[in-house]
């Protein structure tokens, strides 16, 4: 009969690592079977060559005897997992194994050929392979058809094609492009993330080099860093219907992969989310609807999302819901939102979703302006500047926070309350570099303010303010802001 892998494995140890396998099944082992375990890895030692009928008639534990076949297999995976830490703690040159530390699956394999168990390593190759090619670990391929090719040399079957090596340099060049875009998707995904949208000659000029690049000019259908990083330059440039593309590119990518696998799930979700976001900006609701209804599908047909997670996906979902309501004009809708963000803000980690319910309060402290309720409009102003510091999304979003905060303190005739928040808005935007001409005239109205504070000359001011606005409604992206932001609408009801 032949020899089961445990054996052969065993039978490859030194003193050093039988030490270490030991101690590790003491410590990993299932409690009730620890001393079964230890018989079985001793009696393993003992008759290395020995078939399974002589290997159970020497074992004392009556759990093994019953539960031989299982109890083999599950020791065999146990000192394998004993054998990976005991390589990533002891091996001296580290420079040879730089997958140990997160990649359980080649550090077995590494494992095992190191042990001559070539015949083992090969059927987990072969096992891992098509995972790889469909998760497009190009990393994970590279190293294993290195493995292959170091087994036929191995084992004397080398052939003189040298088809693993080639495979390997091919797939070591797919990472490095794979590297390439996944730097420049991380580089613009920050940039673009902080501007909001390319306002001033220099950002734009900007994504627009990094459109014509070299890195640009040749399609990659299968990367889906390129169609990302694509995708975040023209949501600068406000090109929405090239970003809305691109998020279908992403789309046919993520759909190649498993859908048993929630990390699938969630990438795809988040992709609806960007093609909701996309359709918005075009004001595109037909589309906007159709990638709606595909999103609650997927999100109530998938079982493996954790509950945090359809928690984080509810928040980014009612953000699309309040920005459609925002464009139609839906002022009760807007308002029916109120409750879900006072209650699922708690159980959120503000650091990662602050943008989110800063520009949701923002959307909200409007509807309530527009509807005259000027004092719940401060209310939720206030709430978003309180995570300005949670806050890595558009600089403007916060400081027109401040601008509607002094809008609706005018409003309600605060004047006392108008000097103290003149002085702090104007503060906090010279600090955040207004850079949009909008803002820039927020900007000097503050200051005219500042040094004449008498009302005539506010009122003055205002009425300034307001034609200095109108002319910006025909530039692309002060008039985009303008409209995004209702600024002419809360503006004329402060003029009167």
């Amino acid at each position: 009969m032949k020899s089961h892998s445990l054996f052969k494995l065993t039978f490859k140890l030194n003193e050093k690592e039988i030490a270490f396998i030991r101690t590790y099944i003491k410590d990993q082992a299932k409690n009730k079977s620890k001393d079964a375990y230890i018989e079985l890895f001793n009696q393993s030692l003992i008759n290395s060559f020995a078939n399974d009928e002589e290997i159970l008639k020497s074992l004392k534990s009556t759990y093994l005897q019953n539960h031989y076949s299982a109890a083999r297999h599950y020791l065999y995976n146990l000192v394998l997992k004993a054998l990976r830490l005991y390589y990533a703690t002891n091996t001296v040159d580290h420079s040879n194994l730089p997958f140990l530390n997160n990649a359980d699956k080649l550090s077995t394999i590494f494992v095992l050929i190191d042990k001559e168990l070539f015949e083992e390593a090969y059927k987990l190759i072969n096992k891992y392979i098509k995972d790889w090619e469909r998760e497009e670990d190009y990393s994970a391929l590279a190293t294993a058809h290195k493995f292959l090719d170091r087994i036929e040399l191995l084992s004397g079957k080398k052939l003189k094609n040298f088809k693993n090596m080639a495979l390997a340099a091919k797939y070591a060049q797919k990472q490095a492009t794979k590297y390439r875009y996944d730097y420049l998707d991380k580089e613009i995904t920050l940039k673009q993330n902080r501007l909001g949208v390319a306002r001033k000659d220099e950002e734009v000029a900007l994504f627009r080099t990094y459109l014509n690049s070299d890195d640009f000019k040749t399609n990659l259908p299968n990367e889906k860093y390129y169609w990302n990083a694509k995708s975040k330059c023209h949501l600068a440039l406000l090109e929405f219907k090239e970003a809305y593309y691109c998020y279908e590119q992403l789309l046919v990518i993520a759909k190649k992969r498993s859908m048993d696998n929630s990390n699938t799930q969630n990438i795809i979700i988040n992709i609806w989310l960007g093609l909701m976001d996309c359709a918005l900006s075009m004001k595109n609701f037909d589309n906007f609807h159709i990638c709606k209804n595909e999103y609650l599908k997927l999100l109530k047909t998938s079982k493996s999302i954790s509950k945090i997670t359809k928690k984080i996906f509810a928040l980014n979902f009612n953000y699309c819901n309040v920005r459609y309501f925002d464009l139609i004009g839906d002022v009760n809708a807007i308002l029916s939102l109120s409750d879900f963000y006072d209650n699922i803000e708690q159980p959120l980690n503000e650091n990662v979703y602050g943008n989110l319910l800063v520009e949701s309060y923002f959307i909200i402290s409007k509807a309530h302006a527009v509807s005259g309720n000027f004092q719940l409009a401060l209310d939720w102003l206030q709430k978003a500047i309180n995570k300005k510091d949670n806050f890595s999304g558009p600089v403007y979003v916060i400081n027109f926070c401040f601008i509607y905060i002094w809008l609706m303190r005018y409003q309600l005739k605060d004047f006392e309350m108008l000097r103290s928040i003149t002085d702090t808005a104007y503060r906090y935007m010279r600090k955040n570099k207004a850079t949009y001409q909008l803002e820039k005239n927020f900007l000097s109205f503050f200051r005219a303010v500042q040094n004449n504070p008498i009302l005539s000359n506010v009122k003055k001011q205002i009425k300034k303010l307001n034609i200095n606005n109108k002319a910006l409604k025909q530039t692309q992206y002060n008039g985009y802001l303008q409209k995004q932001l209702n600024i002419e609408k809360i503006l004329q009801q402060v003029v009167g």
